[in-house]
C-alpha cells in the first residue's frame, strides 16, 4: 500500500509498507518513506528512509539536484 502527499506547495511525500508471507514460514513487513522540496526552480532536496522488519539497520538517502540547463541536471547522492 502507499500513499501521496502534495498538498504543500513545493513539497512531495511518499510513504509505503508492505507485507510478505514467504512459504507460509517467514514474514515481513517493509516501509519507505520519501519527501522532496524543490527551493527554487533549480535547487531541490529529496530524502527517504526504508527498511524491513526485524532488520536492525535501515536505508537512507539524501539527494540534492541542481538544473544546469532544460537538458542537464547534476545530482548527488549521500
Amino acid at each position: 500500500a502507499y500513499a501521496m502527499f502534495t498538498s504543500v506547495e513545493n513539497l512531495t511525500v511518499f510513504v509505503g509498507a508492505g507485507y510478505e508471507d514467504v512459504d507460509g514460514a517467514d514474514q515481513a513487513y517493509t516501509y519507505d518513506v520519501w519527501a522532496n522540496y524543490s527551493f527554487s526552480e533549480t535547487f531541490s532536496v529529496a530524502v527517504e528512509l526504508s527498511g524491513i522488519e526485524d532488520v536492525v539497520d535501515y536505508s537512507w538517502l539524501v539527494q540534492p539536484t541542481y538544473k544546469v540547463s532544460d537538458k542537464l541536471s547534476v545530482s548527488a547522492r549521500l
